[in-house]
């Protein structure tokens, strides 16, 4: 049996929901942008492992009414799928993978007020972070500058809504490359456990990923340093796909099949340095690939290679 080329779209759920049909007004000097839908974010469930040294603190977001916030986001993908037979199949992800994807950088500037009172079915928070995007060079994205991204969330960092908008002369590729490049900083965003913690403090984050109801995140942060305000964090990510088998149609008259995830690996290396007074960390470089495998009845299978590699400064 041959296969086809597995069509693998990220489920930009909250695409549709930016694209409002009003207006809305912005500060003189400012592109106006339509008018943005909050849509929800799952909760993740934070686990302590250790609370670390004996000098304890509880991290805690102070960047309400904060000074304004500068910071370049830099953002890279890359997907690869082929057929291998299972014999030749290794199931570790390479480290330094690359592929074919695309590269974006995006200057934000932004600031967080304090979040007003929650809709009828939203969460409570406290804090309401929004970042705009400068002037974008690139002839592809430069109709996108000026989008907006905004989300609630607490003080322990635990966003519970996310909220885009778009200037109204964004094409629709442009709309689509700047959103899910910033839903990628919620994916690296850290969220705080409960306890008071210290140096050498471990914990887990797990979470659906933002935008992509077809994977689960694991990230494990360790603090490195902690001096006032600022922290240093390592930080490690797994994702997995939350579906276990895919539907395959076959090629050539022959029927599909099922194919289900055999294994699923992540290569992750990282550094977050947070200031507590800033919504988005001002330094971090994450690097992340997955390698997913999926097998059948026949001897082939199906290897599926992915990376993201975010950075701030």
């Amino acid at each position: 049996m041959k296969f086809s080329r597995l069509s693998v779209a990220t489920v930009a759920a909250l695409a549709s929901l930016s694209l409002a049909a009003c207006t809305s007004e912005a500060p003189a000097g400012r592109t106006p942008t339509e008018q943005g839908i909050g849509a929800p974010v799952d909760a993740p469930r934070i686990t302590l492992v250790t609370q670390g040294g004996e000098e304890r603190t509880q991290l805690r977001y102070s960047d309400v009414d904060a000074a304004e916030q500068q910071v370049t986001l830099d953002v890279s993908e890359g997907f690869e799928q082929r057929v291998e037979h299972a014999a030749s199949v290794d199931p570790v992800p390479p480290e330094n993978f690359v592929g074919s994807g695309e590269h974006i950088t995006l200057p934000l500037t932004g600031s967080t007020d304090a979040a007003s009172e929650a809709s009828e079915g939203q969460q409570e928070a406290t804090r309401a972070p929004e970042f705009r995007v400068g002037d974008l060079e690139r002839t592809s994205l430069k109709s996108a500058s000026g989008f907006r991204m905004g989300w609630r969330g607490d003080d322990q960092g635990r966003v519970s809504t996310v909220m885009f908008s778009a200037p109204p002369e964004a094409t629709d590729q442009a709309r689509a490359s700047v959103e899910k490049a910033l839903l990628s900083t919620m994916g690296v965003l850290p969220v705080f456990p409960e306890e008071e913690v210290g140096v050498g403090a471990t914990w887990g984050v797990d979470v659906r990923v933002p935008g992509d109801a077809n994977l689960l995140q694991s990230s494990t942060y360790v603090m490195r340093e902690l001096n006032g305000n600022r922290a240093v964090l390592d930080v490690s990510i797994e994702r997995r796909p939350s579906l276990g088998a895919l539907n395959v149609t076959g090629v050539e008259g022959e029927a599909g099949e099922e194919l289900k995830v055999a294994s699923t690996q992540s290569w992750s290396k990282g550094t977050i340095v947070v200031d507590l007074s800033q919504a988005l960390p001002v330094n971090a470089d994450i690097k992340t690939t997955t390698r997913v495998v999926y097998a059948g009845s026949q001897p082939q299978q199906v290897v599926q290679d992915s990376s993201l590699a975010v950075k701030l400064n």
